[in-house]
Order: C-alpha cells, then sequence, then structure tokens
C-alpha cells in the first residue's frame, strides 16, 4: 500500500472495515448455507415383462467300437461305426473281412469254413455300406433260419436277409412268438429280455415294447423298448454304456433324433410361445426339417409341445399377472442414495447402475435400503424384481450429482474480492466519497453470497473475476494511482498463482503467501517505509514466481530432450532434475528470507534512529 496523493489510509479504518466484512460473510453464508446434495430422485414403475427363455441342449452321442477279438464279427463291427462316421477304414482289417467270405456267407476267421450268422450279417451290413454288396447265398440263409434254435441265430438270418432287399415275414419266426414277448429257445414258453430286445429292431411292436419296458432290468433293454414307443428322453440315450455293442446297435437301428431348441418367454404376461432357434438331428448327423409347434393352457400353466419325426418334446412356461412394482431412487448425499419399493414380498430386487450391480431382498410391502454409490454424472438404470408370482422390469435414467461442501476455500474465493475492495475504498481521500463508492460496491458484492451454492456449482473463479473488475473500476474512480497499485497487485499475485498451477505444488502458492504476510507486518509496523516495502515485496514474489517457473521448464525440457537422444539415460534426466530442484529450493527461501532481512534491517534502522533521538534530545538540553 502505498500513500496516494498527500492522503495517507487510516489503518484503523481499513481493519475495522475489514473485520465488519468478514463477520457479514459469515452470517451470510451461515443463513444460506450450502447443502451437501440437492434433493435428486428418480422414479421407476416397474411393469410385468414376458421374460426369458427355455433352452434346451441335446450333444449326440459318437461313441467308437474296438474290436474284442480278432473275429469276423468283431472287426465288420468296429469298420461298419467308422462307415457310419465317415472316417478312414483300415485296408488291413477291410482284407481280413474279405478273406471270411466263403460261397455266399461269411466265417469268423480266414481258415474256417463254417458259417457264422454273425459273421455274415455285420460283414454284410459294412460292405453295403461301403457300397460293395457281397453276393449272399439266399438259399443258405433260409435254411439256415429253419435250422436255428436259438433266436439270436435267427436274428442275424433275417436281419441278413433283409439288408439283401427281402421282405420277411413274422410268419418265419412264429415258433420263437409269445405274442407279448419272445423266446430265446425255438417253441420254447419262456419269454426272454434280450430277445424280446432284438424282435424290436426286426418289427414294430407294440404289444412287446410294453412288456419289455415293463418287465426289463437291464437299462439297455429299457431305453430300447422307449425307443420303439417313441416316449424316450435326451437321459435315455446318455445314460447308456457304449462300451457294450447292444447299445450302439441301438443308436444305429433307431437313429434317435436329438433337438437343440429356444423358446421364448419362459415367463409368459402377453407374447406367445414361439420358436427362435431350432436344430433337429437324427443320429447320426440327418438333418430334420419337418416338425410340429403348438402349446396349450393347463392348471395355470401353459405347455408348449415340439414334435419331431418320432420324437415329441414339453415344456412349461410359467404365467404372470399384470403387476407394477413402485421404485424411487433419491440421492441424499454424494455417495449415498435412498432406494424405496412399494411390491408385496417377498421378491429379490437387482439394481443396475453404471456398471454396478445390486442385488436386494424384500421382505416388507414398503422396503428401503441405503446403498453406497460413489458416481457422479447420467447413468442408466435398470431395475427387476424376481418373485414366485413373476418378473417386473423397469429402466430409466439415473442423474448422480457431487457434493459441494462448505470449506474454508470457499469463504475466500467469496470474501477475497470484497475485502479487496472495501481495502481500496479506504484509500479515498475523504469520508463522503468513500460512503457513496462504498456502498454499491459493497452491495454487489455481497448480493451474490445469498446464491453462493449456484455459483460454486459454476466456477468460483467467475465471481473472483466479476468483483476484480468491480475492483479496478472503483479504483479508477477513486484515482489512477489507486488503479495503478491494483494492476501491481494483481500482477504480482497472477504471477504467483501461475507457478503453483504450473508446476502443481501449492507449497509455492504457501510460501509466497508466508512472505506476503511479513512483508504487510513490516509495512504496518513502519508506516514511514511502505513505499519501499511494497516495491521490495512486488520484486521478490515476481522472482521467486518467474524462477520457480523457470526450474519447471528446465525440469520438463530435460524430459523432452532425453527422448531425442540416441540411447535415452535415465541418469541424464535424474541429474538435471535434482539439479533444478536444488536451485528451486534456493528460490524458494527467497519470499521467506527476504521479508525478515527487510524486517530486521527497519527493526535494526528504528532502533538506532530512537538512539540518534535520545542523543539529539540530551544535546538540546
Amino acid at each position: 500500500m502505498r500513500v496516494i496523493g498527500d492522503h495517507t489510509p487510516n489503518l484503523r479504518g481499513i481493519l475495522l472495515v475489514t473485520l465488519l466484512g468478514l463477520i457479514a460473510l459469515n452470517i451470510i453464508a451461515c443463513a444460506k448455507a450450502i447443502p451437501a446434495g440437492e434433493e435428486n430422485s428418480t422414479i421407476l414403475i416397474l411393469k410385468a415383462v414376458d421374460y426369458g427363455e427355455i433352452r434346451h441342449i441335446e450333444y449326440i452321442p459318437k461313441p467308437l467300437y474296438k474290436a474284442k477279438a480278432l473275429l469276423c464279427s468283431e472287426i465288420a463291427k468296429e469298420l461298419l461305426l467308422k462307415a457310419l462316421y465317415n472316417m478312414e477304414l483300415d485296408e488291413m482289417k477291410l482284407n481280413f473281412i474279405l478273406a471270411c467270405k466263403h460261397d455266399g456267407y461269411f466265417s469268423e476267421t480266414p481258415d474256417s469254413l463254417k458259417f457264422s450268422p454273425e459273421a455274415t450279417f455285420y460283414a454284410t451290413w459294412l460292405l453295403k455300406m461301403i457300397g460293395s454288396m457281397p453276393k449272399i447265398n439266399a438259399s443258405l440263409l433260409l435254411s439256415e433260419l429253419r435250422k436255428a434254435e436259438t433266436f439270436d441265430k435267427a436274428y442275424y438270418v433275417v436281419m441278413t436277409l433283409k439288408l439283401i432287399g427281402y421282405n420277411v415275414s413274422e410268419r418265419l419266426l412264429q415258433d420263437f412268438d409269445l405274442d407279448y414277448a419272445v423266446a430265446w429257445v425255438r417253441n420254447s414258453s419262456r419269454s426272454s429280455i434280450k430277445a424280446t430286445a432284438m424282435w424290436l429292431c426286426l418289427f414294430k411292436d407294440g404289444e412287446k415294447a410294453k412288456w419289455l419296458l415293463e418287465h426289463a432290468r437291464d437299462l439297455g433293454a429299457k431305453v430300447r423298448a422307449k425307443l420303439a414307443l417313441g416316449n424316450y428322453s435326451y437321459e435315455d440315450i446318455t445314460s447308456l454304456d457304449y462300451s457294450e455293442w447292444f447299445n450302439i446297435e441301438t443308436l444305429i437301428i433307431f437313429k434317435p433324433v436329438f433337438v437343440n431348441v429356444t423358446i421364448v418367454p419362459a415367463i409368459v404376461v402377453k407374447e406367445e410361445p414361439k420358436i427362435v432357434n431350432l436344430n433337429i438331428v437324427k443320429w447320426p448327423d440327418e438333418i430334420i426339417n419337418d416338425y410340429e409347434f403348438s402349446w396349450s393352457l393347463e392348471d395355470s400353466r401353459i405347455v408348449s409341445r415340439l414334435k419331431a419325426d418320432n420324437r415329441l418334446l414339453t415344456f412349461v412356461h410359467y404365467i404372470a399377472r399384470e403387476e407394477t412394482a413402485y421404485l424411487k431412487i433419491e440421492q441424499v448425499k454424494f455417495g449415498k442414495i435412498n432406494v424405496t419399493c412399494i411390491y408385496k414380498p417377498p421378491y429379490a430386487l437387482k439394481l443396475s447402475i453404471g456398471g454396478l450391480e445390486y442385488e436386494l431382498m424384500g421382505t416388507a410391502y414398503r422396503a428401503q435400503w441405503c446403498l453406497d454409490v460413489l458416481l457422479t454424472g447420467t447413468y442408466n438404470l435398470k431395475a427387476i424384481i424376481k418373485s414366485s408370482r413373476s418378473l417386473l422390469m423397469g429402466e430409466g435414467v439415473v442423474k448422480l450429482k457431487a457434493s459441494y461442501e462448505r470449506t474454508l476455500l470457499d469463504y475466500a474465493w467469496l470474501g477475497l474480492p470484497l475485502l479487496s475492495t472495501t481495502i481500496a475504498l479506504c484509500g479515498a481521500p475523504s469520508r463522503r466519497r468513500r460512503l457513496r463508492l462504498g456502498l454499491p460496491a459493497v452491495v454487489i458484492q455481497i448480493v451474490p453470497a445469498y446464491y453462493a451454492y449456484e455459483l460454486l456449482k459454476l466456477h468460483p473463479l467467475w465471481f473472483t473475476l466479476a468483483s476484480g473488475v468491480v475492483l479496478l473500476i472503483i479504483a479508477r474512480l477513486i484515482d489512477k494511482e489507486a488503479l495503478e497499485a491494483c494492476l501491481g497487485h494483481i500482477i504480482v499475485i497472477t504471477a504467483l498463482c501461475m507457478a503453483s498451477m504450473l508446476t502443481s505444488n501449492p507449497i509455492v502458492l504457501l510460501l509466497g503467501g508466508i512472505g506476503s504476510g511479513l512483508f504487510l507486518a513490516s509495512a504496518i509496523l513502519y508506516p514511514s517505509e511502505r513505499e519501499r516495502t511494497e516495491r521490495l515485496y512486488k520484486s521478490t514474489i515476481l522472482v521467486y514466481s518467474l524462477g520457480i517457473m523457470l526450474m519447471g521448464l528446465i525440469n520438463q525440457l530435460a524430459v523432452e530432450i532425453a527422448s531425442f537422444l540416441y540411447a535415452p539415460d535415465e541418469a541424464f534426466i535424474d541429474s538435471i532434475r535434482i539439479q533444478a530442484m536444488l536451485i528451486a529450493d534456493l528460490i524458494a527461501l527467497t519470499p521467506v528470507i527476504a521479508p525478515l532481512v527487510h524486517l530486521a534491517r527497519l527493526i535494526h534502522s528504528f532502533e538506532r534512529a530512537k538512539e540518534a533521538e535520545a542523543i539529539v534530545r540530551a544535546i538540546g538540553k
């Protein structure tokens, strides 16, 4: 502060106005408290929706079989399965089978001439599969059929006759037929589970299939009976032991159908069930395109049916009532939201806010929860209520705002322009002029304090800049020299703030403030030296600010230059940084040491002046 013209500002008036301004600002800020957050709420009405899907997936079993003995029938079984899968066949094993061929039949080994019904059947089946149909003696087969005493031999002969194109009647096996089942020995009255299961591969017979399903204990025989009746399930197929040829032959003969289907919705409100994805394959890889799909209402449920070939699948859909639920999301402060849901319990509420998932259990008709949500901004909100009755969904948008707390820094931003204006007004040459210029200025800056919350939401810097403009206008009206003094102080403060912001170091601003306080103390204690103190204050702060910014620039240049080196060395950057930091530390002492030295000089000069005054008085006496 300097002497303007012949007028010296009244320091007591300055301090009094400053104190009154702080008290007024504190009263205003307390009366107009800045809340931590506005009332911010979102209301959703959750409605019952068609939801979910029924997905049924079945994997096609493709077992492999390994020959258990070096016999024509065993090797033919192994190669037959590979041929069905379009796999490469072993030529040595094919040669072995061909070596077992004789005049219209096959034997089990090449050196044997004995007719083998099993070897003849599987070898003929294999060769027909690969396109090399052998010549089989049908007369020999019929003769062997009449001589067969057990059903397994008769079974292989009849299957071979069917392979070569003969239509075999059930009357040829009437000696084994018991009407409800099949005997293992010709003309026997004792039923056989295995013989009945083999009969189902020859002829479609529902009565025998029902008997087999009822009396069989073996899982493979039961599944074969279900396949014959057309009421098998995927679990029946997967539960078979495919190390046994009997079960593999079940797959080959009956060719079960496998279904992969997706039906929507699983929970029905308005939409009818429909198929959105369907794949039907008959074993091993035959694609089926024909199917029937229907649905009906049964016992408060919807049952959909899918029929493909001889396979029938049923699916159950749940019916939901058209209910609604009330959901309110309210932000009470930053990081805390209250959730209120009105719906009949019990239920599970799932909330999704900005990627955060919350699962809540509702046990009351009006349930409330408090959640920690550390988010700000606008986010999509999705809510799902699951209960035993229905599923409700709702979507919306929630706005989460950051809090604006009243802190000392907020008061500083709002109070600094007011105090600066009042101090400048104290330099007016007359009380009347101070009153005439001061009242409008004070009113202009106090009134916005009522809207402090809105100002802080935008940015306090705008309020400070506006107040600074008002301050400069008032200074110009008071005196041109006052305007020059204000501009000088603005330049000094701007340089200090720039140094602190560009280096991202608040210590710079803190040290500058300490130095400014010491200079202010010197000016108050020794008013006669205020002009010299002011010049030293401005020069010291400017040198300090420019030095700090220069060291920051050198530090940044070291990093930039290092990237252009042929072999960038981290030690090079560290050495420059260390040297810049040492110089910056020395510069940082300037705003503290300079005012201390100046204050010490003033104290020393004042003491010498007092001694000189005492000497002069002593001489005068």
